[in-house]
């Protein structure tokens, strides 16, 4: 009897060890595993590394779709949770491809896109975003500098093309009070200035 009892032990250990690495293998697969908003957002920055703007334009988009559509349902636990820092990235990279793409009427779609991170990224919104999860509070203040580019981006499109800037003023957001001095001068002109180095490199 002992020995049934000693055999039907070592089962249960064995099993319950099994058991144990299956949850675990599991568990870090969802934690790993690259949420479609990322998987979009990095096909996008590929397609723009190469200068493939028109399907960089497209992978941006998705990426944007992706965040829309996680917050929609941010309590999934198989789902990842939406980032708004990559959110606010893949408009940035959008805004840019725009720009390269040179049309004016791409233009106007940059500067639409770059007012978007603007209003994205107010204190409110951040605020929000950190109590809700969709914002690590180590990389707030990136995202609070990367706000302060995209404001500079914005008026050096208006600057270089007047017509731009008709019609913005809604959608115009503005740096918060103690901010802090903008990194470029605004009043030179250079569209290049809007894909600044720093940017490129994130």
């Amino acid at each position: 009897m002992s020995k049934f009892f000693q055999k039907g032990w070592r089962y249960f250990v064995v099993t319950t060890f099994v058991l144990s690495v299956a949850a675990t293998s599991v568990c870090l697969s969802f934690f790993y595993s690259q949420t479609p908003q990322w998987q979009d957002y990095m096909q996008g920055r590929l397609y723009y590394r190469t200068l493939q703007y028109t399907w960089s334009l497209e992978a941006f988009a998705r990426s944007l779709q992706d965040y829309e559509a996680a917050m929609a349902v941010k309590d999934d636990p198989f789902r990842g949770r939406p980032s708004l820092e990559m959110a606010e990235l893949a408009l940035h990279f959008k805004a840019l491809s725009e720009i390269k793409m040179g049309t004016e009427g791409k233009m106007k779609d940059a500067l639409d896109d770059l007012n978007q991170t603007l209003a994205l990224t107010v204190k409110g919104e951040l605020d929000l975003a950190e109590l809700d999860g969709r914002l690590d509070p180590a990389l707030r203040g990136k995202v609070e500098k990367d706000r302060l580019d995209d404001q500079v981006n914005v008026e050096i499109l208006q600057n270089n093309k007047p017509k731009l800037a008709k019609g913005q003023g809604k959608g115009k957001g503005k740096p918060e009070d103690g901010e802090g001095e903008k990194s470029d001068d605004p009043s030179q002109p250079g569209g290049n200035n809007a894909g600044k180095p720093s940017r490129e490199e994130l």
